[in-house]
């Protein structure tokens, strides 16, 4: 199998995570008042409250939408998808080191990694920049590839 370039692994991530980022942003402009805290907050960026409570939102956000993502990559990778839409869009999957399909168990650890890899600075995911086999930390664990389907 040939491995997926990084533009293609980072391409499927923003069409995964773009529309993620759009719903919990709509949620909390809708319910939680973002666009008066954003609001606030460029009027006096040096303001404390103003920016604390933006800053307190953006986190908030940011981390629900990688959660979502988490779960979302779960569901699709450990399917018969073999990945997410943003993988399937860009032509490629995910497959263990012997070329098959990943089981929903692999899958589950696999994106629990995730986890670590962003703990450590994100780190475990520039790796795939410096890695001859484009993997990340997630998939050196789990012993899983990213290749273009066929």
């Amino acid at each position: 199998m040939e491995l997926a370039s990084r533009g293609r692994r980072l391409l499927a991530y923003l069409l995964d995570m773009l529309p993620i980022v759009m719903i919990v942003a709509a949620f909390f402009y809708l319910f939680l008042d973002l666009d008066q805290v954003w609001r606030e907050y460029w009027k006096d960026t040096q303001n404390p409250v103003a920016r604390g409570e933006f800053l307190y939102q953006r986190n908030w956000i940011r981390n629900i939408t990688f959660v979502l993502w988490i779960v979302y990559c779960i569901g699709m990778e450990g399917s018969a998808y073999q990945g997410t839409l943003g993988k399937y869009l860009t032509g490629i999957k995910v497959i263990d080191d012997c070329g098959n399909p990943i089981t929903p168990v692999i899958a589950l650890k696999r994106n629990l990694t995730k986890f670590v890899s962003i703990a450590a600075f994100g780190l475990g995911f520039i790796w795939i920049l410096f890695d001859g086999k484009n993997q990340g930390w997630h998939d050196k664990i789990q012993r899983t590839y990213v290749v273009k389907r066929r």
